[in-house]
Parts: C-alpha cells; structure tokens; sequence
C-alpha cells in the first residue's frame, strides 16, 4: 500500500512544478506576486488547523525560523522555473539529499559508506551532464540556482530531523515551518511598499484561471503532503525515499503531455528528441544516486 501512496504524491508534487512553471511563462513571473497568490490559500487552512490541533513544541521558534528561510528557497524556485526546464529543477532536491546525508555524517554522527559516496558521485556526474547540455542552450549560469536552491531548503528539512529525533510529533514538526513560510509569504509584500504596488497592479486583474491554478497548487501540496506522510507511516523510509526520487521523470511525462495537447499553456520544457534522451540519461544517474543514498538510511 504505501507503494501507491507515494506514486501518488509523486505525480502530486510533479504537477505542483508543472503548474508553477504554467505559472511563471504564461501568467507572472515575479516570484513574491506568485507566492502572495498561492499563500491566500494556504494561510487559512494552515491557521485553521493551528486552531484545531493546537501543535505544541518547545522547537516552534526555530521551526518557524527555517520555514522563513525556506521562503526566500521558494522565491529561488520561482526564478528558476523561469530560465530552467521544469525537469531540470527537481536535480535541487537529489543535491539537498547529498547536502542532507552530508550533513547527518558530521553533525548527527550517522555512517557514511562506500554506497554513498558512489551515491554522490551518480548525483554528481548526473548533474554535469545535465549541466553540459544546458551549455549548449546557453544556459548553464542559470543552474547555479539548483544549488542554492538546496542551500536555501537545507535548515528546513534538517530542523525537522533533529525535531522528530527530539521527540516531536510529526504533525508539530510538519506545521510549524510551513506556517512561518506561508505567512511570510502573506505578509512581506504587505509591508514593502514596491511590492504592495505590484499586487495592486496585477492581482486584481488577474483572471479567474490564474486563481484556480494556484488553488490547484496548493491543493495538491496539501495532498502531497498527506500522502507521502502515510507511504512514511506504512513503509520503510527508504524504500519511500527511493520511490520519491522518479519525480523528475514524472515532471518529463508530464511536461511532454502538456506539449503535445495544450501546447498554449504548457510549461517550460524542452521536448525534442535529442533534449528528452541527454534528460533521461542524466535523470537515471542521479536516480541511482540517490537510490544508494537512501538504501544507507
């Protein structure tokens, strides 16, 4: 069973970069307009279970200190939806496992085998070669962005680890960051005056398909989340973790759908031939990388 939960957050969480990046091409690309967008959502359903769980945690300040942090990684995301292959952005997240596995080995005393590091060299070599095609598209500079983006996420996802290993629910653990970068979200262009301009200028106007994409997102966030969280509670982790890292290859089908029957709102993606198979090869490698990572957990 938890097999079909995660294949089932995994196209979740796929479909949530697919419509950022519909996002980003087709309607805005400021990143803190498309984040305030998204966090009207997401604030008052976070807020409503803050009130009906009441999520208690001698680690809220520092988990709502990693969620704020988190939102300037989003804000990354965002621009780099805009100069990347939607595909391409998820190698953020297979080099914050690197950096999380690194991470585990110096700070929590955890082991770090031969399997890793060949784990980190399939991560690696995947990325270069990723890295050597988009030089030939002319852009290579904007994969810099990748890992910052993982530099950005790191305190979120290791504050967590610690917190869980403390002895916090995962509930507490879950809420607490998303709730300190949501609101953020909400409240930073309310208070800065420039960015207050740019709502006012856009959001109202923005048509009823620009509101619904973002409702989607953050539905299928929500649905992702609980999904992973039950595949997690009914599986090993890291046969889960394994089964997470084929996003990109979920991102790919997805993306080449979107091209071939709604070529007018489909994301940024490159789909030739040449361009699927460099992808394909260098998705494999860091799937295998990541797969030696996660069997060390």
């Amino acid at each position: 069973m938890w097999f079909w939960f995660e294949i089932a957050a995994v196209c979740c969480w796929a479909g949530i970069n697919v419509l950022d990046s519909v996002l980003v091409h087709h309607y805005h690309k400021h990143p803190v307009v498309l984040m305030w967008s998204q966090s009207i959502f997401s604030v008052p359903i976070l807020l409503l279970l803050l009130a009906i769980f009441h999520p208690q945690s001698p680690w809220i300040p520092l988990l709502v200190g990693v969620g704020v942090i988190a939102y300037a990684g989003d804000l990354v995301f965002f621009r780099a939806l805009d100069l990347i292959d939607v595909s391409v952005t998820n190698i953020a997240w297979a080099i914050l496992s690197v950096f999380l596995s690194v991470g585990g080995f110096l700070v929590l005393g955890e082991r770090w085998s031969g399997s890793q590091s060949a784990g980190a060299i399939g991560i690696v070599l995947g990325v270069l070669l990723l890295s050597l095609w988009h030089r030939k598209l002319g852009s290579a500079r904007s994969l810099l962005l990748l890992p910052l983006l993982a530099v950005l996420y790191l305190p979120f996802y290791f504050v967590q680890k610690l917190a869980l290993e403390a002895g916090q629910t995962v509930f507490a653990v879950s809420l607490w960051p998303l709730l300190g970068r949501e609101v953020t979200s909400f409240l930073f262009p309310l208070v800065h005056t420039p960015l207050q301009s740019r709502l006012r200028a856009y959001v109202p106007r923005a048509g009823f398909s620009f509101h619904m994409l973002n409702g989607c997102v953050v539905l299928l966030f929500l649905t992702a989340t609980l999904l992973t969280t039950a595949a997690f509670a009914v599986g090993q982790v890291s046969l889960v973790s394994i089964v997470g890292n084929v996003q990109p290859f979920f991102v790919l089908l997805l993306a080449w759908t979107a091209h071939a029957f709604l070529p007018r709102f489909a994301p940024r993606e490159l789909v030739n031939s040449r361009s699927f198979s460099m992808k394909l090869m260098g998705f494999t490698l860091v799937f295998g990388g990541l797969a030696l990572l996660a069997l060390q957990k």
